[in-house]
Parts: structure tokens; C-alpha cells; sequence
């Protein structure tokens, strides 16, 4: 079994080194997993064409804008991402997702996760927030020291 209870795992990444890390990893925490080497984004298109159903998506994905004036092609990347994958989520799914962009605040995140929420016709509740830990400080006066932010999210029947 590749690790607590789960009968199947793929993990999703585009980054050579970056996929040679978690396959090390995971070999490291015996943890068995298919790996792909792609662009999540038409990877989650194929999946839903094919039919596919997760339990369990944890989306982590790369900052999608380093500058203020990128705000609104990051909030579009956001929504499809969110909007492909609650398609994607089983009745009962989890979704642990994260942003790591100052520039996207938590209001930012809840608000597009919202929206592709409704653009998927599924409904969910918020079990959890993540925000990082605390050997990164956030300083008040620095909004951009607070750019860590997540959300685990239980699928719920449609309302």
C-alpha cells in the first residue's frame, strides 16, 4: 500500500529536479507513487475527459505572480486550477490548497477558490487555514513577509 490507507498516488510536476526531489522522497518515506512529468494544468484536462475521481488533491502549486500588476493572470490560474480540480474531487473529497504569492491574499484565495466553487456547481466546507510556520515571520509592517497561505477543503453534497 504506497501510504496511510491510499491505494493509488500520482504525483503531477513539471520541474525535472523538482520531480527527482519528491521521487526521492517518497522513496525515502517508502512510499510508492506514479510520477508525471508535465504541466498540471493539461494534465487535469485529460483526467477529467478520461473520468477520473480523486479522494484527495493537494494542490501546491509554484508562485503564479512575483508582481502586484500580475494579480489578475494569477487569480485566472488560480480559478482554473480550483475549478478543474473540484470537477475532479469524489463526492466526499479533501483539497489541501495552498498559495505561496504575497501578492494574493487570504481574501484573494477564499474569494477564487469561491467563485470556481460555483463555476464547478460543487460545494464544500473549510475544515482548515494553514499559514506559515513561525521561523518565517510575518512582520505587520511588511505585507509581503505574509505569503504563505492554505486551505483544506471537505467536498459536500451540491446545495
Amino acid at each position: 500500500m504506497p501510504g496511510q490507507g491510499a491505494t493509488d498516488v500520482i504525483g503531477v510536476e513539471m520541474q525535472t529536479n523538482a520531480l527527482a526531489a519528491a521521487r526521492e522522497n517518497a522513496k525515502r518515506n517508502q512510499l510508492t507513487a506514479r510520477w508525471v512529468e508535465q504541466d498540471v494544468f493539461p494534465y487535469l484536462r485529460a483526467a477529467e475527459k478520461a473520468g477520473a475521481q480523486f479522494d484527495l488533491i493537494i494542490l501546491d502549486p509554484p508562485s503564479f505572480t512575483k508582481t502586484k500588476s500580475g494579480i489578475r493572470d494569477a487569480i485566472r490560474g488560480y480559478r482554473e486550477l480550483h475549478l478543474r480540480t473540484f470537477k475532479l474531487l469524489s463526492r466526499d473529497g479533501i483539497l489541501a490548497t495552498f498559495s505561496c504569492s504575497h501578492h494574493i491574499s487570504d481574501a484573494i484565495l477564499s474569494e477564487t477558490i469561491s467563485a470556481a466553487l460555483v463555476d464547478a456547481r460543487r460545494s464544500a466546507r473549510r475544515l482548515r487555514r494553514f499559514e506559515q510556520a513561525l521561523d518565517h515571520p510575518v512582520v505587520p509592517t511588511m505585507p509581503e513577509t505574509e505569503y504563505f497561505k492554505g486551505v483544506l477543503l471537505e467536498m459536500r453534497p451540491s446545495i
